[in-house]
């Protein structure tokens, strides 16, 4: 199996405590982006796709009330090429 290198890692939750886990668990290894909502993880995906795109996004998929939120970063992940990891 190929190993893959990942180092920039999106962080997508509704739920601050949830953000600041991931913030302890990943530390200062890799360069971390955490945001809690749908419009602003779709925003991060995009504008780092032209210039260094995310390696792994880790989305939680209900947030709120909204059941298809994470399905929303699902799909905008996989129309720019990049690996998920879905909560």
């Amino acid at each position: 199996m190929k190993k893959v290198k990942v180092r920039k890692v999106l962080v997508v939750d509704d739920r601050k405590e949830n953000l600041e886990a991931a913030r302890k668990a990943f530390g200062s290894d890799f360069d971390l982006v955490c945001v809690d909502d749908v419009d602003n993880a779709k925003r991060e995906i995009v504008n780092a796709y032209e210039r260094d795109k995310f390696d792994l996004v880790l989305s939680d998929m209900k947030m709120g009330d909204d059941k298809k939120a994470g399905m929303e970063v699902i799909e905008t992940a996989y129309t720019y090429q990049i690996r998920l990891l879905l909560l």
